[in-house]
């Protein structure tokens, strides 16, 4: 199956020690080396990916989490407490982010997998 170019892979956290990691699937190096790669190769990777960990807590009564992030790939993340609006609707799990980190609201829906 071939991907689409802007589609985000999102691996889902199996614990609450864990957070999500969302990579662009479509990047590559010219040089085939990591430590080579041009500004706009770098620039397109740190775009295209952001992971952290941490711990997170059930809001029920607000239908929200709450988000206690370590560490991030984006350091200013690092510390820091969010919450996301969550809803979970038959085999779906919505996650929004009101305040994304590249502006404006972004929005993960995790699919349950039978």
């Amino acid at each position: 199956m071939k991907r689409a170019p802007d589609l985000m892979q999102t691996v889902a956290p199996a614990s609450p020690e864990r957070g999500p990691r969302q990579f662009q699937t479509d990047r590559k190096f010219a040089s085939n080396n990591r430590q080579n790669g041009t500004d706009a190769e770098n620039k397109a990777v740190v775009q295209g990916a952001l992971a952290y960990y941490g711990t997170y807590e059930v809001d029920e009564s607000n239908k929200s989490l709450i988000m206690r992030i370590e560490y991030s790939s984006f350091p200013n993340f690092n510390g820091a407490e969010q919450r996301r609006n969550v809803k979970l609707e038959n085999d779906e799990l919505t996650v929004v982010n009101s305040a994304a980190a590249s502006g404006g609201t972004s929005s993960l829906i995790w699919k349950r997998v039978k």
